[in-house]
């Protein structure tokens, strides 16, 4: 059986996406990442984009800081735990 799209999920992704794309975009996450959901999914468990070899280590002080209060604002739940850790070790040997 082929793969289907929860079209409620993919409505709720391309609703987030709109809302908070271009401020990604600004604090330094490259675009590819912000387009794609699994890859945004990936990035928050990860920190990085093992294809593009992008990683939080790329951004500048400021860009993580602030990229790190967006993530704790937007995702309490826990969703961006890795993610959010990987930046303040990056902040932390800055």
């Amino acid at each position: 059986m082929p793969y289907r799209k929860n079209k409620k999920s993919n409505s709720a992704w391309v609703t987030w996406q709109k809302a908070n794309r271009q401020t990604l975009i600004d604090l330094g996450v490259p675009e590819i990442i912000v387009e794609s959901e699994s890859r945004w999914w990936y990035f928050l468990e990860h920190g990085d984009d093992p294809e593009t070899e992008w990683n939080v280590n790329l951004l500048s002080t400021v860009n993580a800081k602030s990229l790190m209060e967006f993530l704790v604002n937007k995702y309490s739940n826990g969703e961006a735990n890795d993610c959010i850790k990987e930046i303040e070790s990056f902040i932390t040997r800055m």
